[in-house]
């Protein structure tokens, strides 16, 4: 800190929290310095101590947080066989997901050998018990059929 972002001498802490639902419960991490860690929530806090010259201000803070990719493929899988929370219906299903992620932010399907106008759709992103997706025949039916998968989430 210095010039254009402020007077003083920061201190840079963070808690964190694995198993909060929503950022305002479960159970979070002492203050501490930012290392690399593995998180759902993260809290972010800056203290200043003042110069010799007069008080601490704060101008401006950037902040940069990265999280890695966790992604994962199901191939050759035959939606009528799922069972379970998987199968919710005939082509109504969810991916067995096998990656832990704390949010799906892209799924993939492809249909093998189904023929023209066979399509699918995401019925939602679940991230504990896998993506549901839908699949429907050429007269819009819905149907099974063997699928590959790619998801794509934090």
């Amino acid at each position: 800190f210095g010039g254009d972002q402020g007077r003083g001498t920061p201190t840079i802490e963070v808690s964190y929290s694995t198993d909060s639902t929503d950022g305002s419960d479960g159970t979070w991490s002492e203050w501490s310095a930012p290392a690399l860690i593995t998180a759902k929530w993260v809290k972010i806090r800056v203290t200043m101590a003042a110069p010799a010259s007069g008080p601490a201000t704060i101008e401006e803070i950037v902040i940069h947080l990265s999280a890695a990719p966790v992604t994962e493929e199901i191939n050759n899988l035959d939606t009528a066989t799922l069972t379970g929370a998987y199968r919710l219906g005939t082509g109504d299903v969810r991916l067995p997901i096998r990656a832990t992620y704390s949010l799906i932010t892209q799924v993939m399907v492809g249909l093998q050998n189904t023929g023209p106008g066979w399509t699918w759709e995401v019925a939602d992103k679940d991230h504990t018990i896998g993506p549901r997706i839908r699949i429907y025949d050429n007269n819009g039916n819905p149907a099974d059929a063997v699928i590959d998968s790619f998801i794509r989430g934090m």
